[in-house]
């Protein structure tokens, strides 16, 4: 089941992967919740699963020019913080990649259909072989989806079996005339989708990610 809730007396993760594209740096990143199941209690409880995502499933899809960095995870209150760093992660495919601006969009989507209640994730590092002008081939797309199907195994959890949740956090906004007031607060995500466009981050965002 989706869940919701006020960040105070949550624990929330931003999760971040940094990558490196002819030395230019880009990123992606998403939120967690820790939902008490299991023996997980810190960031760096997120670090394994992470580590094997990213080695096993995403570097599938990335060129081999690319390479994945690290991973931080950071708990938006506290600040615990932990990090881990890879060494030679690189993609592996033998072509030419996109520009470092050029992403996959995959959208989070939340039960509730608002703005502030939906995310995205900007995957880097796509070979240039996988699109047709701006549009994702449906091959890639097909190479894709077993990849974020990968991701929701750990994260889209709706029956909260595992210890992390993907959601999409709300920054707290004052009331309007026009609209009513926003607290700092949490969603549940219940859907994933790669969008059938590539999206151009542009150069102010290439390091920013997500």
């Amino acid at each position: 089941m989706s869940g919701t809730g006020t960040v105070a007396g949550s624990t929330i993760y931003k999760v971040t992967v940094h990558g490196e594209i002819e030395q230019q740096q880009v990123q992606f990143g998403f939120h967690l919740r820790q939902t008490g199941f299991l023996d997980a209690t810190d960031a760096s409880d997120v670090l394994p699963i992470m580590d094997t995502w990213t080695n096993t499933h995403l570097r599938t899809i990335l060129n081999n020019t690319v390479r994945i960095v690290r991973t931080s995870v950071l708990e938006i209150t506290t600040k615990e913080y932990a990090e881990q760093e890879y060494t030679n992660r690189f993609g592996t495919l033998n072509e030419q990649s996109l520009p470092a601006f050029v992403a996959v969009l995959v959208s989070l989507r939340s039960p509730v259909r608002s703005r502030h209640r939906n995310g995205r994730m900007y995957w880097f590092g796509i070979a240039e072989g996988a699109t047709s002008g701006s549009v994702i081939q449906p091959t890639a797309l097909a190479v894709f989806q077993p990849v974020l199907d990968a991701f929701n195994a750990e994260f889209l959890n709706h029956t909260l079996t595992k210890p992390f949740n993907l959601v999409v956090v709300a920054q707290a906004r004052p009331a309007t005339v026009n609209r009513p007031a926003i607290e700092h607060s949490y969603i549940d995500i219940e859907a994933t989708r790669i969008a059938v466009n590539v999206t151009s981050m542009g150069t102010r965002r290439i390091g920013r990610g997500s």
